[in-house]
């Protein structure tokens, strides 16, 4: 796609990558790999503000002990996080107890994640679309 996406351009989430699951980050940099965490966690800390979310914690899981729950008109999504960014990037979502209602799993798994999420920006994509459809995308 050559220009920059102006207002009326259509976002397909057909075109985005799909992450291969149960890669493995055993011979990631450490560094790279706490920075790329940290990035989705700043973006998870945009979900947990527009739709309701809560903190809890998860002692099977100890390099990462924080998880956040969010509840879209999709599903659940849920997302282990790192105690300092939990801290750092969700003081706005409440934290709640292990065994709180809103703190339960679904069972989803990570593709359910994901299928849940794209189509969840579709929704999105569709509302602003439907709300520009009289403007014409202009590429540069």
């Amino acid at each position: 796609m050559s220009g920059d996406l102006t207002r009326g351009d259509e976002f397909r989430t057909a075109d985005l990558p799909v992450p291969e699951f149960g890669a493995s980050s055993k011979n990631a940099d450490p560094d790279q790999l706490r920075m790329a965490y940290r990035e989705r966690a700043q973006l998870i800390a945009v979900l947990a503000a527009a739709y309701p979310a809560v903190l809890s914690t998860d002692a099977a899981e100890p390099d990462r002990p924080d998880v956040v729950y969010i509840r879209t008109l999709r599903g659940q999504m849920s997302w282990h996080l790192a105690a300092a960014d939990a801290t750092e990037f969700f003081p706005h979502v409440p934290r709640v107890a292990p065994d709180h209602p809103s703190a339960r799993w679904d069972g989803h798994t990570t593709p359910d994640k994901y299928a849940r999420l794209q189509r969840l920006v579709s929704d999105i994509n569709s509302e602003v679309s439907s709300a520009v459809a009289p403007a014409r995308a202009v590429r540069t």
